[in-house]
């Protein structure tokens, strides 16, 4: 029989053991599951880190997972999407699925899908055995288990635990005990999944990329890069309008000049796609030198960022398409 591996810092805390006591005993699970537990030394939760993913990575590269059929990694709420981008970027040499589950709430909220999610991990990682890394969430509407691909999953506004792909769409979802895979143009193949190449990231370190949430009324004119600078910043784009009526010092444009004078790049990647002319709303802040990254995720830009400055090579990460996150233009509705 193989195992599941479960990757949690806080195997008490999150209550594991009654979780797995309850897939033991389902009529679905019985006698065909069994359980091993790792805890990494390191965050995995609202405060995680790219270097946490790398600890992970690094943790997971001394395991021994021949006697494993999957993975399951519990993870907080907020950060899941920092985390599943990274972990498909530094995970490249694993050939069994990796999981990531939430509770899909915020501190203090009762609503907790987690043993729920946990179940459907279960389920899927014995269905498919795909290589990867996905997650599995439960939001509040519509209460659907869905499975997404890796990197492409997105909060739907800023600091908010509702989740959606990038593109609207699904990598499948757990139904009736069972995976059910969405086929379609915008998901990965089973052939592709399983015949891509494996070998170990050679991503190592981490460089200082300042990542700026989307706030209304940004108060740019603190970000003084005078004494200390960032290798780059990424700013998230979320509800355009609001960012664009900043005047003064507090502006985008401003923003954009103050980081060119002090040779900071400065990349711009939205939250989730509006249908509007990115390079015509943003001219005057791409003419200062800003760079626009569209057909991914604002969290996979992140992480690719990160380590791509890390080592010196970030233009090569930030095209790398390994984790199927270059969506046509036309599937995002830009133009």
């Amino acid at each position: 029989m193989k195992k599941i591996l479960i990757i949690s810092p806080n195997y008490q805390e999150d209550k594991c053991y009654v979780w797995i006591n309850q897939v033991k005993d389902s009529s679905h699970f019985k006698g065909s599951v069994a359980f091993d537990y790792i805890s990494p030394d390191t965050q995995i939760s609202e405060n995680v880190t790219l270097y946490d993913c790398l600890a992970i990575k690094e943790m997971l590269c001394q395991t021994d997972l021949s006697c494993y059929e999957g993975m399951i990694l519990i993870h907080g709420t907020e950060y899941i999407p920092f985390t599943a981008a990274a972990l498909n970027l530094l995970l490249t040499h694993v050939t069994i699925p990796l999981v990531i589950i939430t509770q899909n709430a915020l501190l203090g909220q009762r609503s907790s899908f987690r043993m729920e999610c946990f179940a459907a991990a279960v389920t899927f990682i014995q269905s498919v055995r795909l290589p990867g890394v996905y997650n599995i969430i439960k939001n509040e509407l519509p209460q659907t288990l869905e499975v997404h691909y890796g990197s492409r999953i997105s909060q739907k506004a800023p600091f908010d635990f509702q989740y959606i792909d990038m593109i609207s769409g699904r990598f499948g979802e757990i139904a009736n005990d069972t995976f059910q895979f969405l086929h379609g143009f915008d998901n990965p193949s089973v052939k592709s999944l399983t015949s891509m190449p494996r070998s170990v990231s050679g991503m190592k370190t981490a460089a200082n990329v300042m990542f700026i949430r989307s706030y209304r009324r940004m108060p740019y004119h603190y970000y003084n890069f005078a004494r200390s600078k960032p290798d780059a910043v990424l700013q998230e784009l979320f509800d355009v309008t609001s960012i664009l009526n900043n005047e003064g010092l507090n502006s985008l444009t401003a923003f954009s000049e103050h980081c060119r004078q002090h040779d900071v790049p400065l990349y711009l990647c939205p939250l989730v796609h509006e249908n509007l002319d990115y390079e015509d709303v943003f001219a005057p802040v791409l003419e200062n030198g800003a760079v626009l990254i569209r057909n991914t995720t604002v969290f996979s830009a992140y992480a690719k960022l990160v380590y791509g400055y890390g080592d010196g090579n970030y233009r090569q990460y930030l095209d790398t398409d390994f984790a199927f996150e270059h969506f046509s233009p036309e599937a995002l509705a830009i133009k």
